[in-house]
């Protein structure tokens, strides 16, 4: 809340400036290149430099004891599991296109509709690794662990910002004029990644050379992933300068951020046969078990989306 509070005192300070620079004594006469014309297309593109990254990251040791017997022989020990996962990502800059319709009351001020489409790679990388031992009862010990390598997948970050400002203009040359515009920002967000998390699981394996079932602590990475759009209210700002080469035709240069409206995302999975990951034994993970394991790092797989970014832009405007 802070922030765009803080957003909205430097548009109307950006658009107070603008206007007391707009004054007539500075605005162009009647029948030079650069007369006044009330409308104004244009067509730009330029590179987004967003400011979106996450991080998730989440452990857990547990010890179990477990005791099993035949006629003949018996087992009897102490077995703690410890597994570690880690799923980051950062969007990175890549160009955007747009447009917009200015329409000036007079020289100086008017109103500006604004469409853009900006669509960001996700890049992300995924760690886990995980330990296991066993502690006898009589003395003996083992121990196994595993950090196995998981594919670098790419997601994507698609922006569409729907803007309408209130634009003020100001003339810096015989060909030269300046702009600072900002107002109210309709978004429309979709976001999708995937990559794989690990889960520590229990389970039991029966050996018919000694007649026993034995506990086993192990891990199975299991897909993850979202895929979910949403849409919201927030604003913009920007400045800029246009260089007239024609009456009509000019070049435009303009600088703008976007700040659009956050959203918390969970990462999801699916039930289904997996391998662990240091025995290789295949497993069923319901669904139940998914949801048991999940609760226990509810908070630390949730995943909050901010797709504000700055924006450089360049392209054409015609007057008419």
């Amino acid at each position: 809340m802070t922030k765009l509070k803080c957003f909205w005192v430097l548009i109307f300070l950006f658009l107070f400036i603008s206007i007391c620079f707009a004054s007539p004594d500075q605005i162009t006469r009647p029948g030079t290149r650069n007369d006044f014309k009330r409308i104004e297309l244009g067509l730009m593109g330029g590179p987004g430099m967003p400011q979106f990254d996450f991080n998730n990251s989440f452990s857990e040791s547990q010890t179990e004891y477990w005791y099993d017997s035949s006629w003949w022989y018996y087992t009897e020990y102490d077995i703690n599991l410890a597994y570690s996962s880690d799923v980051s990502g950062a969007a990175e800059s890549k160009f955007g296109f747009g447009g917009f319709v200015n329409y000036l009351f007079v020289k100086n001020i008017g109103l500006q509709f604004m469409l853009e489409s900006s669509k960001f790679d996700v890049p992300v990388d995924a760690s886990h690794s995980v330990d296991v031992s066993w502690s006898y009862y009589w003395g003996d010990s083992y121990s196994y662990s595993d950090s196995p390598s998981i594919k670098k997948n790419t997601g994507s970050l698609s922006v569409i910002p729907i803007s309408f400002n209130i634009i003020t203009k100001f003339h810096l040359g015989s060909n030269i004029s300046g702009h600072v515009s900002g107002g109210l920002t309709y978004y429309q967000v979709d976001f999708k990644a995937e990559s794989k998390g690990g889960c520590g699981v229990w389970y039991y394996k029966y050996k018919s050379s000694s007649d026993l079932w034995f506990l086993y602590g192990d891990s199975v990475l299991l897909p993850i992933s979202i895929e979910d759009s949403y849409s919201g209210t927030g604003g913009n700002a920007g400045v800029g300068l246009s260089f007239q080469i024609h009456e009509n035709l000019g070049i435009l240069v303009d600088f703008r951020y976007y700040i659009a409206p956050k959203k918390e995302f969970t990462w999801e999975t699916s039930a289904g046969n997996y391998d662990t990951v240091i025995f290789g034994d295949t497993l069923s993970i319901s669904r139940d078990m998914i949801d048991t394991a999940m609760g226990k790092i509810e908070r630390d797989i949730k995943l909050e989306v901010d797709p504000s970014y700055y924006r450089f832009s360049f392209g054409l405007q015609f007057r008419f």
